[in-house]
């Protein structure tokens, strides 16, 4: 009788677990239908051109030594769709003679054929590198970017990405270089030409910057929430010869009350020199770099304070050449 009992009671509750399992309860269903996953762009227009076609469209003509000062001016706009970060390279493609004349001849030891020329070199040589006495500034939206008391020469800049603007999406900054040649520049030069390119980069936030360059590059104030460059007038540049090792770091804008060091970061950070009190907030170090490790996926220079603090660190605006 007690087997029987449990039986009944074992199948009693399969009963009621079957009831229940048939049971309806209360519920609602809401679809969204047709979303859209898309990447945002990154896209800048110059002068309104989109792409820029400016082909020989900046001439700069009968420079004279001495406060002749010509511009360049463009303006750039962001017509993406996210936040950007802008970066300007002047790249020298040729300096020739240009047109050859007889001071330029004889001042150079050459002879000067009557009436007209050409010139007869012989033993003579020609300099046209006129680029070392071409003094260069530039402003980003009525910001200096490069002051012309620093005296930066084109070869100074050469090659390198110096950032001109952060801009949000419909944003845009006039662009405004200009150039004046030395006083110093002597009769060797008279006639003398460079040909060059301007290029712009343009990244989004947080980017580590356009390819990495071989013979120096740009080390800049950030801010440290998207990593953008602040355009305050602290700024830096490193020249270097690979041939030689020797290298040369200029910055400005610099905190008087801190000494800074050059420093080299590949999987470590190494103190390239020691630290260096800065006069009016500038600074020149020079020395020879040692013989770093190869870092494929590039490597870092900065200038640091002595307290490590970061609002007076300057970084790298691109990664360094993965094989200096």
């Amino acid at each position: 009788m007690r087997k029987l009992l449990t039986s009944l009671t074992i199948v009693s509750l399969l009963a009621a677990v079957t009831v229940l399992g048939t049971v309806a309860y209360f519920s609602d269903t809401e679809q969204s239908t047709d979303n859209t996953i898309q990447a945002g762009t990154i896209d800048i227009a110059v002068d309104n051109e989109n792409p820029w076609t400016s082909e020989s469209e900046y001439v700069l003509s009968n420079m004279m030594p001495g406060g002749h000062e010509q511009t360049i001016e463009f303006t750039v706009k962001n017509v993406g769709t996210n936040p950007l970060n802008i970066r300007k390279q002047f790249k020298i493609t040729a300096e020739s003679t240009g047109t050859e004349s007889e001071p330029e001849c004889t001042d150079q030891s050459g002879v000067w054929t009557n009436p007209s020329g050409p010139c007869v070199w012989g033993s003579a040589t020609d300099a046209n590198d006129i680029s070392k006495y071409v003094t260069y500034s530039m402003t980003s939206g009525g910001v200096t970017v490069i002051d012309p008391a620093w005296e930066l020469k084109l070869g100074d800049i050469e090659g390198l990405w110096v950032p001109v603007a952060a801009l949000e999406p419909g944003a845009s900054t006039t662009i405004v270089q200009s150039y004046n040649l030395d006083p110093e520049t002597g009769n060797a030069y008279q006639g003398d030409e460079i040909t060059f390119d301007i290029v712009l980069y343009a990244e989004q936030y947080m980017g580590t910057g356009p390819s990495a360059t071989t013979d120096g590059l740009v080390l800049e104030n950030k801010e440290d929430t998207h990593w953008t460059a602040i355009l305050d007038g602290t700024w830096g540049l490193i020249n270097w010869d690979q041939t030689t090792g020797n290298y040369t770091l200029r910055a400005w804008g610099l905190d008087n009350t801190k000494t800074y060091r050059l420093a080299y970061f590949g999987t470590s950070e190494v103190g390239v020199s020691g630290y260096v009190a800065p006069t009016a907030g500038a600074l020149t170090i020079s020395g020879t770099y040692p013989a770093f490790e190869t870092n494929a996926a590039g490597a870092k220079y900065w200038l640091r304070p002595n307290d490590w603090s970061q609002p007076n660190t300057l970084w790298e605006a691109n990664l360094v050449n993965p094989g200096l």
